[in-house]
């Protein structure tokens, strides 16, 4: 499987390479481009705001493949989109790895990269585009792999880091903040369940994944607070998403419902098999709690298995009834499981 996957993708490429060179994956692109080379034109690194609701690391991510190539090289931006998407399964494959017994770590993580290219090539190739979801997810994973531990627990530079991580998914795309609040819940629930003598030292690294997780947001508002943009940053971030994707104010609560189910319906059709391997791994992760190899317990990897489980559930299903429309990027995660 992870074979046909990758020789799909590399015929993908070759094609969106060839006779598609000048061809933009998705025409979001073609706007990304824009922004990045009017902002770059006048200064602005990167601009606070360009295109409706977008989060500016997007723009600074079109800015840095201007800079290694030239404004509107649509070559160059497939190229960035194409290695992008073997990072994002590269990292799936890692923490599939990560959260497996020794015996199946590859087989794991061939299939976790393999159904990642799959899902994306599956549904749609704009999917693979340079855009704002699929740098989010990248910044997701690796939250998610920081926040595994590797020998005992996970210290609070680690936590800080995976707020970090997650902050930066959300500077991508403001729905990812639906996993920041998941792990940051993860996070508080751990500490409070943790035992008396540890529960500072807990709570402590709880802070430092909230503080992570305001940095990016912070850097980028003193960015261009200083620099004159603040408002336009501001607006970009919480304004115009409060209305994007929405139907229309004037319909019925009754319309609106149904618009909305219609969305989860049409994107639940599109991942079946994304969806039935989430349910598959869920169901093992909660089975292992508790589990004894060898007469050792080994109930003390469930909380880091769990608590990939809980932020990716919560991520699904908020999304799927807040934004149906960004359903699909928000179940790679779940390829992992």
């Amino acid at each position: 499987m992870f074979l046909l996957a990758m020789a799909t993708f590399a015929n993908q490429a070759m094609i969106e390479l060839g006779v598609l060179r000048a061809q933009a994956l998705q025409v979001d692109e073609t706007y990304f481009a824009a922004c990045a080379a009017r902002g770059t034109a006048i200064g602005e690194y990167p601009p606070a705001g360009c295109h409706d609701n977008k989060a500016p690391l997007i723009f600074l991510a079109h800015q840095a493949v201007q800079w290694l190539a030239t404004p509107y090289d649509i070559a160059a931006i497939k190229q960035a989109a194409f290695a992008l998407v073997l990072s994002v399964a590269g990292l799936a494959a890692w923490l599939a790895w990560r959260l497996s017994p020794p015996k199946t770590a590859v087989f794991a993580a061939l299939s976790a990269a393999a159904l990642v290219v799959q899902a994306l090539l599956g549904v749609d190739v704009s999917l693979m585009a340079l855009k704002t979801e699929m740098i989010g997810i990248a910044f997701v994973l690796m939250s998610l792999l920081v926040c595994l531990p590797r020998a005992g627990l996970v210290s609070a530079g680690r936590w800080a880091l995976a707020g970090v991580f997650a902050g930066l998914a959300v500077m991508s795309k403001q729905t990812f903040a639906l996993s920041a609040f998941a792990l940051v819940g993860w996070g508080a629930f751990t500490a409070l369940q943790a035992p008396s003598q540890q529960r500072k030292a807990a709570m402590t690294k709880c802070v430092c994944l909230v503080v992570g997780l305001c940095t990016p947001l912070i850097v980028l508002l003193t960015w261009f607070a200083l620099d004159g943009r603040v408002d336009e940053f501001l607006a970009s971030i919480f304004l115009y998403p409060s209305v994007y994707g929405s139907p229309p104010t004037t319909d019925s609560a009754i319309k609106r419902a149904i618009w909305r189910f219609a969305h989860i319906l049409h994107t639940l059709s599109l991942s079946p098999l994304v969806l039935a391997c989430f349910c598959i791994g869920s169901v093992a992760v909660f089975a292992r709690v508790g589990e004894s190899v060898d007469g050792e317990s080994r109930a003390h990897t469930a909380p880091g298995l769990i608590g990939i489980v809980i932020p990716t559930t919560f991520a699904m299903l908020s999304v799927t009834l807040i934004a149906p429309i960004f359903f699909d990027f928000h179940l790679v995660p779940s390829l992992v499981l």
